[in-house]
């Protein structure tokens, strides 16, 4: 009825910290990398570096939690799609240099002025890849704000706040109003945007 739902242990704790392990060495070696050309980042909107991994990844535990995330469609109805591969994201922490180490108030599909919408994207699905036992002090987390849904109605309170911790899913409307809030220290998730061919 909110318009999204936060499952824990989505994954198990030991596969979390494993698939944690991998997004380092996947960072480590330059497989997630901030688009400095990218108007987002420049403007201070948002301070992640991101790649794209897929279910054929040789890194075992990334291909699991691809896989997993696929399913996530199937649960949610007949007619939606998920991409041939889902975005990974580093939120830097403290000391990092990046002009916000979050992402600013916004909104991941809207409803133009002349009735269309900006994507396809129906449903966004976040997995988190951090230690389990995240403790809030470290910040990173996630707001929502359910039923706020129309590009004009941009809130200012009233959200629900979502630690980033290890083996956590959340699932939302594409259209809710959300942030990420920066942390202390590196924060690591994976994103897959469900969607559909005219999202309502």
């Amino acid at each position: 009825d909110a318009g999204y739902v936060v499952v824990d242990g989505a994954l198990p704790p030991r596969e979390a910290r494993a698939l944690r392990g991998e997004l380092e060495a996947l960072h480590a070696a330059g497989g997630l990398a901030s688009e400095e050309s990218n108007f987002q980042k420049l403007a201070g909107t948002r301070g992640d570096a991101a790649g794209w991994v897929s279910r054929d990844s040789p890194r075992r535990a990334v291909a699991r939690a691809v896989e997993a995330l696929y399913g996530v469609a199937a649960l949610l109805g007949p007619g939606l799609r998920v991409p041939a591969a889902i975005m990974a994201a580093r939120y830097p922490g403290e000391g990092d240099p990046a002009p916000y180490r979050g992402y600013r108030l916004h909104q991941d599909n809207e409803v133009l002025a002349d009735g269309t919408c900006s994507s396809t994207r129906a449903y966004t699905a976040i997995l988190y890849c951090n230690d389990p036992a995240w403790p809030d002090a470290q910040g990173g987390h996630l707001v929502i704000y359910p039923g706020r849904r129309a590009s004009d109605d941009k809130p200012s309170a009233g959200g629900a706040v979502v630690a980033p911790r290890g083996g956590r899913l959340v699932v939302f409307d594409s259209f809710l109003w959300h942030e990420v809030r920066p942390a202390t220290v590196p924060r690591y998730a994976l994103t897959n945007w469900i969607t559909r061919a005219a999202p309502a």
